[in-house]
C-alpha cells in the first residue's frame, strides 16, 4: 500500500496526462506575436522617417514683417568691420561655422548699399546636405559688411532635410519661391531675388510668370554636376497679392505653383543652363 501511494505521489496525476502539443502551440504563438510585433515597429519607423509630401500642406506668413522686425540688432555701420571682397566678408562671418564645404562666390549682384552673393555649400559637419545658399550683406564705402542674418538656401534634392518632400520641380520651385517672401518684402532685395537649386540641366526652361530664369548657375561637386536657376528682378509679391483668392495668412505651395503658372519643359516634372567645381 505504501508503495502505491509513493508512485502515485510522484508519477502523473490520474486523469491529467501531459499535453505536449498545447507547450508547443503556445511557443509557436509567441513567436509568430514578436514577429507581428517587430513589423509593427518597423512600420512605425518607416512611417514616421518617411518625408512627407507637402505640396498640399497649409502655410502662413506676414507679408508685413519685414527682414528688420525679426528682432536682430542692427550694427553700428561706423564701427561695423568692413572687407575688400564679398568673399572674405561671407567667411568672416558665423553663417557658416558648420559647414563641411564652401565654394568662392559664384555669382554676385550688388548696389551702393547692399549686395547678394551665391554660393554652393554643404552646411553640415557630416557633408550629407548640398545647397545653393544666398546670402546678404551691406556696403559701404565700396566695401562688404559681414553678414549678420541667416542665409537663405535651396536643397539641391527635393526631399527638405529628410522631413518633407516636394515630389515635382514645379513643386520645389514654389517652396524656394516662399522661402524668400521675407527677404523681398516689403522692399525686393538686390538681385538675386528668387532662386532654386535643381538636379536637371533643362531647369532654364522652367517659367514663372511666364518667364524664364534670368540665369542658370552649375556647380559641379565631387564629379556631380548641380544647377541653380535665378531671377534677379520678378514683381513675385505684387502678382500674388493682385490675386483675390491668394491669402498670405493661409496658402499652400500648390497654390503658389497655380497662381505663378510654374511651369517645367514637358510638364511632367522634368525641368532645362557661369558656374564652377569642386
Amino acid at each position: 500500500m505504501n508503495a502505491r501511494i509513493h508512485l502515485l505521489h510522484v508519477g502523473a496525476a490520474p486523469g491529467r496526462p501531459r499535453r505536449p502539443g498545447r507547450r508547443r502551440a503556445r511557443r509557436i504563438g509567441c513567436s509568430v506575436c514578436l514577429v507581428v510585433l517587430a513589423l509593427l515597429a518597423a512600420l512605425a519607423v518607416y512611417l514616421t522617417v518617411k518625408p512627407i509630401d507637402a505640396t498640399d500642406l497649409p502655410m502662413s506668413i506676414g507679408i508685413g514683417i519685414t527682414r528688420d522686425d525679426r528682432g536682430r540688432q542692427q550694427p553700428d555701420p561706423e564701427r561695423e568691420r568692413t572687407y575688400a571682397t564679398p568673399s572674405d566678408a561671407l567667411r568672416a562671418s558665423d553663417l557658416l561655422c558648420e559647414a563641411s564645404f564652401v565654394s568662392e562666390p559664384l555669382l554676385v549682384r550688388e548696389n551702393d548699399s547692399q549686395a547678394s552673393i551665391l554660393y554652393f555649400c554643404s552646411p553640415d559637419r557630416e557633408g550629407k546636405m548640398l545647397v545653393f545658399a544666398v546670402t546678404r550683406m551691406r556696403r559701404r564705402d565700396g566695401r562688404y559688411a559681414a553678414p549678420t542674418e541667416a542665409r537663405l538656401f535651396s536643397c539641391v534634392d527635393t526631399t527638405m532635410e529628410k522631413k518633407y518632400r516636394y515630389p515635382t520641380p514645379e513643386a520645389k520651385a514654389g517652396y524656394d519661391i516662399e522661402e524668400s517672401f521675407f527677404d523681398n518684402c516689403p522692399d525686393p532685395a538686390c538681385g538675386l531675388q528668387w532662386f532654386g537649386a535643381s538636379k536637371d540641366p533643362r531647369v532654364g526652361e522652367m517659367t514663372i510668370l511666364g518667364k524664364r530664369p534670368d540665369g542658370v548657375v552649375s556647380y559641379t561637386y565631387k564629379k556631380v554636376t548641380y544647377y541653380c536657376w535665378y531671377y534677379d528682378d520678378l514683381d513675385v509679391i505684387g502678382a500674388l497679392k493682385a490675386r483675390s483668392d491668394f491669402d498670405f495668412g493661409g496658402f499652400t505651395i500648390r497654390e503658389i505653383m497655380d497662381d505663378l503658372d510654374i511651369t517645367f519643359p514637358g510638364g511632367d516634372g522634368a525641368s532645362r543652363g557661369e558656374g564652377g567645381s569642386s
